[in-house]
């Protein structure tokens, strides 16, 4: 852009808790958080930013470990020179901007955007970033956890502090000090906006050591099964037509086939069953007999390719009308999807991010459908979705890191619950490899002072007593 023009002036915004506020906040704070954000202010090709240990920090835009921001705004452009933003800065450093002065939600990186995207525009950075602090520390939760808010600190790494680094000398000044350094110095200079190399490199060690968990382990879990006795097929008789009972009955006959490699169903069997499971004139008994089907045929690895290759989406349908069916089919439901997660095929479709036909992707819309459960104080819905996240931690090796935060989450608010022993194993097995994988759960497991929750768990068994101790070690204070 050229100087007459005027410059670009953009503030990124980024969510720190990647998906974790808005999934969470209603449950803690009583309302609804699109996000945490931090920002940073983005002008002549560089992104600035404050933080409670470097100051103002400058990178290259979108340069920090937070990645891609999550939205961008354009403000307009400004006519400031760069040479006189340069000293604005200066002095914001070494007075109302000093590192000492950052405060987590009083005096932050938005208050610093905020400020200088008036300086160099006139505008205002988005209110419901600004309006964020104050709508915190309204709800009771946000006055118990402000003690602890002021002693944090926001400090994304991939930034360099600007006037410590010298990073804005003029040709002259660079000459001139590099005379007074001693030849070996010459490999420390810093180039603006770049990230320390060696730095990055530590971290992304450090973050990949503590996120692995042992695979290896896992892979000597077996994935729960939900079993049902099915009932006489001739119930099917008189609500079916001739055509579609004869269809039910090859349904059958392929389930108590001993061996189900010598033959397949068709697509019109899964249209048929699929067609029950969906009606809204079909007695609630003989839905839930529909799903009781559907969790054994999703146990056979060829009907599971039947599903992933049907046209007509019929799986993906019932799970967008989950919120519509009754807690006794729902129970069947969650049941059906924790068995279709039971083995590596089934998990695949399940945990896919693409959308489907324009609507949320298979992965979203499961996501959905366990954090509902899992905050219902309904056993056995909970349990069929404690069930479902056990059966992905096991069979998928990474899931995708917002629907495991999710799902985390969630998980903690169960962990009050008297559940069997066998579900609570599950649950902490599949908190173990999500705070392993996610430091960010480990920081809210401190928040939420979970730890005496699971200290209560302990007398269990002794396998529940040592994943409570492993998980204790994860939770950050």
């Amino acid at each position: 852009m050229a100087e007459e023009e005027g410059y670009d002036v953009k503030v990124y915004i980024y969510d720190v808790t990647n998906g974790l506020a808005r999934s969470m906040s209603p449950m803690i704070l009583g309302k609804q958080l699109d996000g945490i954000w931090h920002t940073g202010l983005v002008v002549y090709g560089q992104e600035f930013f404050f933080g409670g240990m470097g100051g103002i920090e400058t990178c290259q835009p979108g340069g920090t470990i937070l990645g891609n921001p999550t939205k961008i705004e354009h403000l307009g452009k400004t006519q400031v020179p760069y040479e006189m933003f340069v000293d604005y800065l200066r002095e914001l450093s070494v007075t109302t901007f000093r590192a000492e002065c950052y405060h987590l939600l009083e005096h932050n990186c938005n208050s610093f955007s905020s400020e200088v995207a008036q300086f160099l525009t006139g505008k205002d950075i988005p209110s419901y970033v600004t309006g964020l602090p104050a709508e915190v520390l309204s709800t009771p939760f946000g006055q118990m956890i402000k003690p602890f808010i002021d002693a944090m600190s926001m400090q994304p790494s991939g930034g360099h502090s600007l006037f410590d680094q010298q990073l804005f000398q003029t040709p002259a000044e660079s000459h001139t000090d590099s005379k007074k350094k001693a030849k070996g110095t010459r490999g420390e200079n810093v180039t603006m906006g770049q990230p320390s190399l060696q730095h990055q490199m530590t971290f992304n060690k450090k973050l990949n050591e503590k996120e692995i968990p042992k695979e290896s382990a896992l892979k000597k879990l077996t994935p729960y099964i939900h079993k049902v006795m099915l009932t006489n097929m001739h119930t099917w008789q008189e609500v079916l037509s001739s055509k579609d009972f004869l269809l039910m009955k090859e349904i059958y006959q392929y389930l108590g086939a001993s061996d189900q490699s010598q033959w397949s169903l068709s697509r019109n069997q899964l249209d048929m069953l699929v067609s029950l499971q969906l009606s809204k004139e079909l007695d609630t008994m003989l839905v839930i007999e529909a799903f009781q089907i559907m969790q054994q045929l999703v146990l056979v690895k060829d009907f599971l390719h039947l599903i992933q290759h049907d046209p007509k989406k019929g799986f993906y349908q019932i799970l967008l009308q989950f919120d519509a069916y009754c807690d006794d089919v729902k129970e069947q439901a969650i049941q059906m999807i924790s068995n279709c997660c039971s083995c590596d095929v089934g998990c695949g479709m399940v945990t896919s991010d693409i959308p489907v036909n324009g609507g949320p992707s298979y992965l979203k819309q499961v996501t959905q459908i366990c954090v509902s459960c899992l905050l219902l104080d309904i056993t056995p819905l909970c349990q069929g979705a404690v069930s479902t996240v056990y059966n992905l931690v096991i069979n998928c090796k990474q899931l995708d890191g917002d629907a495991a935060v999710e799902l985390g989450s969630a998980l903690f608010e169960v962990l009050h619950k008297e559940l069997p022993e066998e579900t609570d194993f599950q649950v902490l097995t599949s908190l173990e490899v999500f705070m392993k994988r996610h430091i960010e759960l480990q920081s809210l497991a401190g928040i939420l002072a979970v730890k005496e929750n699971i200290d209560n768990k302990k007398k269990e068994s002794e396998r529940i007593a040592c994943l409570c101790d492993s998980i204790s070690k994860l939770i950050l204070s």
